[in-house]
């Protein structure tokens, strides 16, 4: 299963530090992760030293969010503005994809926050509406009064408010203009055109300020885009004239390799020390800007400005230094913080996470929580249309079934439990990865005609809409048979985010995860830019019709999303949450006999967490994916179809045990590469757990149909029986029942005790509680136990016959070198004559290893050495996130 954990970012560094002010101090953008664009933000002493930040919303709702910080480090949702569907229904009206709340400045200003902004709609042409929301209160939504409409003579968008000599000023965009306004009643004068900028397009997004004699005036230019620049001008008067500041742009990323691009839409503020800071918009994605799901976010930057000058900013950039404010995490209210999982059960009585959102105001009728007879499950009807809806869609009369939260991590892991029975053709229930209605991924459990006559039958559908981006390529549609063993259960679906450009889906029954079924996967450049240029992804759960007859309601519980890591530089990843909200980070096995899941509990003490930048090579996805050297040759002979297949990966072990027999048996077959990361549909419909060694057997001489095994030990014994006869050599398990006995009872030490301790040894580290040299001691014994078996003539363990027990730990003694590679002191097995009394039997262990490393099937069968020691690094660190690497940590057998 390719979830996403983080026990590949174990190398991270530790360090307990002073929480008190520092001169400087080390911070990493974004500040708000996701979709947080357009930011403003008010200092407020009056509100015990908190920091106050809004970003746009567009179709969100609730939307114009407010966020809350002491320490411009740790922000919480402190209440949502818009939350009636009264206070603006033109929201129901829009079918567009990027039009509602745009740019919003809140201030504060003798006890009240003003929280000002724009409604952008095309539905009866351009006509932005100033909209004017006021409270005393920023932790409770229901005491956000308005909006009251302000007059919007210069009919454009970003209003700013800035108040001087008792007067209130408004500005706002394109061409930067100001009139005064009556915020009781929403008047303005005729605008006055101040500034236009540098001569760059899109002068927009202004803010005023006083300081030292002078008004400034900053505001964004070049389009929200690769050519977005923060620029300044000031003058002796709020109307001008304003001249602007010679050294502009004062911030821009335009023209660099910067990995934060767009940066732009700033705003100032002061902390409680008197430093200036200040935010934008940024978009990771370096120059290339090709691929940036989370879309515009907000970043911070220190401010130097001294008394008559200029300002002087911080280039943004992932890692950064200011002198914050002290941590503090005292927030009042029930909000969410920007970096908080999400675990939720939707009990009976609840209200929606404050942080959840629905695309456009919700049509009530279709959602409830903890509905009757369905405890602690969230419902969600069926709507009419689905995600990408039609030219005819009516948000307020169908509505859309669709619940979401932002995308706030680069690598994520999102689960939902889904109890789903449908009734009717075409009735769907599932995850999407979301931007707009014309760009997204989704993984759906779909009622569909089965291959032949009229029965419906219950079906995986993964499939993505691309139409707003139209000039990429996209996988195709996936549509596979839901397990006839898991369609009278809950389905639990599953997305991650396994690297910054790949999304992957699977399910899985919920009662039993470890039969994880990765369905598909896509590229995350589906969901950036094209129609969504503003916004950002979203994840999130929902149920259509497909404008059918449908009406089950899907059953929605155990909601899960849990962000792994921050990409902040163009290979460099951080944690992307504090230590004591990790709670349940999944993690997965590719190159093992299973792909269970497990939960792994973070050991990390919480202090403040320094950060050490983790390469993205470190992640398994580093793995080739084809076999090289003598593997490849032997690959590509029996490329060709044949009944019989062996589905592998180069790297496993349990294969080349396999196709060892194979070898030794001299049986004709197809092998199969699989590539971990992106299973072939076919072979998943063969294995739905996807597991390797997987060995399809023909079912008869035809050779049409092929039925599964796998277990590589099964595996092997299968071969050699089902393939005697001269042809294909002896037996390789003696005929004599108790010689076999035996055999196995060595091929079980071998998987229950070598195996496991390789392990143990190889992924030693120096903070593990044992030592290495323990490490060393137990997996010698249990080599010299089996040593001691060995018969004395030899080489092999049966004497002159090769045996199964031989050919099963093979692969293992063929990897010992990878000890004397990464670990200290290396393999240390006694050299001839200097192992006193044991001399004879590690002779009889150098005899075996030698027959071993010599036999053409072994050889065969291997990759280049250089191949291992790249994939095997991940052991050697102790970061691999395999189930082989977990059961070693846990102390559970070997698969």
């Amino acid at each position: 299963m390719r979830f996403i954990g983080l026990v590949w970012l174990f190398i991270i560094t530790l360090a307990a530090q002073s929480q008190a002010q520092e001169a400087n101090k080390t911070f990493h953008n974004p500040i708000l992760p996701g979709w947080n664009s357009d930011p403003s933000y008010a200092f407020v002493k009056e509100w015990d030293n908190t920091f106050f930040c809004t970003t746009s919303s567009f179709l969100a709702f609730p939307g114009v969010p407010v966020y809350a910080s002491k320490d411009l480090v740790n922000w919480k949702l402190a209440s949502n503005a818009l939350t009636k569907d009264d206070q603006l229904p033109e929201l129901y009206r829009n079918s567009g994809q990027h039009e509602g709340i745009w740019a919003s400045t809140i201030r504060y200003h003798e006890g009240t926050f003003y929280l000002i902004t724009s409604y952008v709609s095309w539905y009866a042409g351009w006509g932005p509406k100033i909209l004017l929301f006021t409270t005393q209160n920023p932790y409770d939504d229901a005491s956000w009064t308005g909006p009251l409409h302000i007059e919007n003579p210069a009919n454009d968008i970003d209003p700013d408010l800035f108040w001087d000599s008792g007067k209130v000023y408004m500005s706002v965009a394109a061409g930067i203009y100001i009139s005064e306004v009556d915020l009781t009643t929403g008047t303005a004068t005729e605008p006055v055109r101040v500034w236009n900028g540098t001569g760059d397009r899109n002068p927009e997004g202004p803010h005023l300020f006083n300081k030292d004699g002078y008004y400034y005036l900053l505001i964004g230019e070049g389009g929200t885009e690769t050519n977005h620049s923060v620029t300044i001008a000031r003058g002796r008067e709020v109307t001008g004239p304003f001249e602007g500041y010679e050294g502009n742009p004062i911030l821009t990323a335009k023209n660099t390799d910067e990995y934060f691009q767009t940066v732009g839409h700033a705003d100032f503020f002061q902390d409680a020390a008197g430093n200036w800071w200040g935010v934008a918009l940024a978009t990771r994605s370096g120059p290339a800007w090709e691929i940036y799901p989370m879309g515009r976010e907000t970043v911070l930057f220190a401010v130097t400005w001294e008394e008559g000058q200029w300002p002087i900013l911080d280039m943004v950039r992932g890692t950064m230094t200011g002198p914050l404010p002290k941590t503090n995490k005292d927030i009042p209210g029930n909000g969410h913080w920007i970096d908080e999982p999400d675990v939720v059960d939707f009990e009976p009585g609840s209200a929606l996470p404050r942080h959840f959102f629905f695309w456009r105001p919700p049509k009530t009728s279709l959602f409830a929580i903890s509905p009757a007879g369905h405890p602690n499950t969230f419902q969600i009807s069926p709507s009419p249309v689905n995600l990408s809806a039609t030219p005819d869609f009516n948000p307020k009369e169908d509505g859309l079934g669709f619940i979401v939260r932002k995308q706030s991590a680069t690598l994520f892991n999102y689960t939902v439990d889904v109890d789903f029975k449908p009734e009717v053709a075409d009735e769907e229930a599932g995850i999407t990865v979301f931007l707009t209605q014309v760009q997204h991924i989704d993984l759906g459990i779909v009622n569909l005609p089965a291959c032949a006559g009229e029965s419906l039958v219950p079906r995986f559908r993964f499939r993505v809409e691309a139409s707003g981006k139209p000039n990429i390529t996209v996988p195709e549609e996936i549509v596979i048979p839901v397990p006839k063993a898991w369609r009278s259960e809950k389905m639990r679906l599953f997305a991650s985010a396994v690297s910054d450009s790949e999304y992957v889906f699977g399910a899985s029954p919920a009662s039993r995860p470890e039969e994880y079924l990765e369905i598909g996967s896509a590229s995350a450049l589906i969901v950036s830019g094209g129609s969504g240029p503003f916004t950002g992804t979203v994840i999130g759960s929902y149920a259509t019709s497909n404008g059918g007859e449908g009406k089950t309601p899907a059953y929605f519980s155990r909601w899960r999303y849990t962000q792994v890591a921050q990409k902040i530089d163009s290979d460099t990843l951080i944690p992307a949450t504090d230590s004591q909200l990790l709670n349940a980070i999944f993690v997965h096995g590719n190159d093992s006999e299973d792909a269970a899941v497990y939960c792994v509990r973070s050991s990390f003490s919480y202090q403040h967490i320094h950060h050490k930048p983790t390469s993205m090579a470190n992640v398994d996805t580093s793995i080739g994916p084809h076999t090289t050297g003598a593997a490849a040759k032997l690959a590509a002979q029996h490329s060709e179809e044949h009944a019989l297949k062996l589905y592998g990966g180069w790297f496993c072990p349990f294969v080349q045990r396999a196709w060892i027999v194979l070898c030794e048996k001299r049986i004709p077959h197809q092998y199969i590469e699989i590539n971990p990361y992106k299973k072939d549909p076919e072979f998943l419909k063969l294995n739905p757990r996807g597991l390797v060694p997987t060995l399809a057997v023909p079912v008869d001489a035809k050779g049409d149909e092929q039925r599964p095994l796998y277990d590589s030990t099964v595996l092997c014994e299968y071969l050699d029986e089902a393939y005697a006869g001269s042809s294909h050599g002896p037996h390789l398990l003696p005929d004599k029942p108790y010689d076999r006995a035996r055999c196995r009872l060595w091929i079980d030490h071998i998987n229950s005790r070598i195996v496991p301790a390789f392990y143990k040894f190889i992924q030693h580290t120096p903070e593990k509680e044992y030592t290495i040299q323990q490490a060393r001691d137990e997996f010698f014994g249990h080599i010299k136990t089996f040593a001691k078996e060995l018969a004395p003539e030899g080489p092999w363990f049966l004497g002159q016959d090769l045996s199964l027990v031989d050919i099963v730990l093979a692969p293992w003694a063929m990897r010992l070198f990878l000890i004397d590679h990464y670990k200290p002191g290396g393999l240390g097995l006694p050299e001839e004559g200097a192992a006193g009394d044991d001399e004879d039997v590690w002779r009889r262990w150098r005899q075996w290893y030698k027959a071993i490393e010599e036999r053409r099937s072994v050889q065969d069968t291997l990759s280049d050495r250089e191949a291992y020691i790249e994939v095997y690094q991940r052991y050697a660190e102790d970061k691999t996130n395999s189930e082989v690497g977990q059961a070693t940590r846990s102390g559970k057998r070997m698969p």
